[in-house]
């Protein structure tokens, strides 16, 4: 996971930071959820929570993207 996140930050899809310390703020709470899910009957609540996860990662993270002219 830490070589992908590495790769991506050398493509300049995330900003420059751990790759190591970005894979564990992205896999922690999403294996969490996932395993949540699991054990819980109401999987659209679940599954609400892991998409606002992955939304606040991406808006955290993410390069500024350079707008083509």
């Amino acid at each position: 996971m830490e070589d992908l996140f590495r790769e991506m930050m050398e493509q300049g899809i995330w900003n420059k930071s751990n790759p190591k310390q970005l894979a564990l703020e992205f896999y922690a709470p999403f294996y969490l959820l996932v395993s949540i899910s699991d054990t819980t009957p109401d999987k659209k609540e679940a599954a609400k929570l892991l998409a606002a996860h992955i939304e606040r990662f991406i808006d955290k993270n993410a390069s500024p993207r350079k707008q083509k002219e």
